[in-house]
């Protein structure tokens, strides 16, 4: 059986997957309300990026320039 490793997994406690929230209206039919929370922790996020982005701490690499 295959293993996959993705990237794109909560940057809080590295579950890779989540759900928008919902609301019900005033009819009655559920609709999504824009933010996004973690299927692990339970965090809530307001985009996917926020959700799968670096975790805290974590330092900006950023390659040195080589001289020309």
């Amino acid at each position: 059986m295959a293993t996959y490793k993705t990237v794109y997994k909560c940057r809080a406690c590295g579950t890779t997957s989540y759900k928008r929230l919902m609301e019900r209206q005033a009819s009655g039919a559920w609709q999504p309300t824009g933010p996004y929370q973690c299927c692990g922790c339970r965090n809530v996020f307001d985009t996917l990026r926020a959700w799968w982005g670096e975790p805290k701490g974590q330092t900006d690499f950023r390659p040195s320039q080589m001289p020309v």
